[in-house]
């Protein structure tokens, strides 16, 4: 059968159509950077096992290869477990940190530990995710226009994100930021409600529509961050209006850290990057991308020379020391005798909308399809339900 593009299109526009019409359900792990052994969770009923237990405490642990769950002087023993709250609502308590989440749990032990996956409607994950990666930004139309860059990234994803860990998404950056449902704003309400149905589409699917902070005047090419895929739409833009830099008052614009060799010689032991005993002289950045982040680092140390990626550089100092250390990739290095000092601009990736940018184009009276349009390139906005 032959299927003209006009054709292929217009099938997909009906698939995105019918998908609110049923429960389209994302799955979620929760505490993503924890590695739990015990929790606590709180609702005044909750279904387990088929029964309904009414009860304001469940505790939960592993003993032997099993979870263990505890309440009402009844104990529950199972390799899994899914845990359905009566007023979909529930919270779970991990020491002095508590989290509000809807949907339902669903529990299994891998490598020891208990891995939690919250199992949530589409659109109040959306809800979510707005709330908690927003909070720099103060003006509606900048959220909505996150709203719908959040909800367009989900459905173009959700089934590769984590493919194959048994969850679409952790609720770390690493996806986007899902912390539940304390403290809404209704600014944020109002974002979502008001745009939604609204996705970024690109040659008719769904636009992996990344943000992040700050993008320090210009924000990347998505491939000289990871290098697989060109996606036209994430090409590198001034970020600018009327020469004015519009993230220049946010956060994280200019930035500088010192940092001695031995800490970073640790990290990238750690990483594996270097062997025991191998010592860094020195670094220079030694190739950028049109942006002017930085695409390569050459690195001296006493045994050999090495060549860096400036994204991998960066994810190793986030993960091994601190993300705030080194905040982007657009950063020039100067070292002594036990120290490098970094000069940048910028927080994030740097690639697709600036969030501080996108707060000042709304504070100029941009709406958020306009900030859309500036970020993302060639893309259509369509109303899918």
């Amino acid at each position: 059968m032959i299927f003209f593009p006009n054709i292929i299109f217009s099938l997909f526009l009906i698939f995105l159509t019918i998908l609110p019409l049923y429960s389209f359900e994302i799955k979620v792990k929760i505490f993503s950077s924890k590695l739990l052994k015990e929790f606590k969770i709180y609702s005044k009923c909750l279904k387990i096992k088929n029964e309904v237990i009414n009860n304001d405490k469940v505790n939960v642990f592993i003993r032997g290869k099993k979870i263990v769950i505890i309440t009402n002087n009844k104990l529950y023993e199972d390799d899994v477990f899914e845990i359905e709250p009566c007023n979909e609502i529930f919270e779970v308590s991990i020491k002095k940190e508590k989290r509000i989440y809807k949907g339902k749990l669903i529990l299994y032990l891998k490598n020891n530990i208990i891995i939690p996956i919250n199992v949530i409607e589409f659109n109040d994950y959306i809800l979510s995710v707005v709330e908690y990666e927003t909070r720099v930004m103060k003006n509606i139309e900048a959220i909505k226009a996150n709203a719908v860059a959040a909800r367009s990234y989900v459905l173009a994803s959700y089934e590769q994100r984590h493919k194959g860990d048994g969850y679409h998404f952790c609720d770390l950056t690493h996806c986007q930021l899902y912390k539940g449902f304390e403290n809404i704003r209704e600014v944020v309400r109002k974002a979502v409600d008001n745009t939604k149905g609204y996705v970024i589409l690109y040659n008719g699917k769904p636009a992996w529509s990344m943000y992040h902070s700050v993008c320090g005047g210009k924000t990347e090419d998505a491939l000289d961050v990871w290098g697989y895929d060109s996606m036209p739409y994430l090409s590198s833009i001034d970020d600018k209006v009327s020469n004015l830099t519009l993230c220049s008052f946010g956060w994280g614009y200019r930035w500088k850290t010192k940092m001695s060799k031995n800490k970073i010689e640790d990290a990238f032991l750690k990483s594996g990057l270097i062997e025991k005993k191998e010592k860094v002289y020195y670094m220079y950045v030694s190739s950028r991308s049109k942006s002017g982040r930085v695409k390569f680092l050459t690195i001296r140390t006493n045994k050999r020379i090495l060549d860096i990626r400036g994204i991998d550089f960066y994810h190793i100092i986030g993960r091994k020391i601190n993300w705030l250390a080194i905040k982007s990739t657009l950063f020039d290095v100067k070292y002594d005798k036990k120290y490098f000092i970094f000069e940048g601009k910028g927080y994030g990736h740097g690639v697709g909308m600036c969030q501080h940018g996108a707060d000042k184009m709304a504070e100029f009276g941009y709406l958020w399809k306009d900030i859309i349009n500036h970020y993302y390139k060639n893309v259509k906005i369509v109303k899918i339900n």
